[in-house]
């Protein structure tokens, strides 16, 4: 519907939601915890392998 201050929407359904309790609202699952040396081993990884293709790189 056009009005003075623009474009509204009409024939929206509302829907009334009550949750009285916290308990009732769902669970969030827990992120997995990462194992931070496995992380550290990969970022000590990439960077020896980004070392290696730079050092190739300049031979040629």
């Amino acid at each position: 519907m056009k009005t003075p201050r623009g474009y509204e929407a009409m024939n929206i359904d509302i829907v009334k939601r009550n949750i009285n309790s916290i308990r009732k609202l769902p669970k969030i699952q827990k992120k997995k915890e990462t194992d931070s040396k496995q992380t550290e081993i990969s970022g000590e990884l990439f960077q020896s392998t980004l070392a290696m293709l730079f050092r190739e790189a300049l031979k040629k």
